[in-house]
């Protein structure tokens, strides 16, 4: 029998710091010269440097703690769907 681990806030409020720091990263796209759907003439340095910054963890932060399904095989199952019985 799995034991059940207790709950880290500290980890859901990170998550929580990693999606309002979304707001800022697609605000910021818009002075880039990456590819956006809204682009402003004037590029700026600071607003290229936060991307290049929040990209390299953003993302990781947001999906690393996430645990496997529990049928999975890295769970200990052997890959069959405990969600869904057709």
């Amino acid at each position: 029998m799995e034991s059940i681990s207790e709950r880290r806030y500290e980890l859901d409020w990170l998550r929580v710091l990693v999606v309002l720091l979304l707001i800022p990263f697609h605000t910021a796209q818009i002075f880039t010269p990456y590819v956006y759907w809204l682009r402003n003439d004037q590029l700026h340095i600071a607003a290229h440097a936060l991307l290049n910054f929040v990209d390299q963890f953003h993302m990781p932060l947001l999906f690393s703690s996430l645990e496997p399904p529990h049928g999975s095989p890295s769970a200990g199952g052997r890959g069959e769907s405990t969600c869904w019985k057709g």
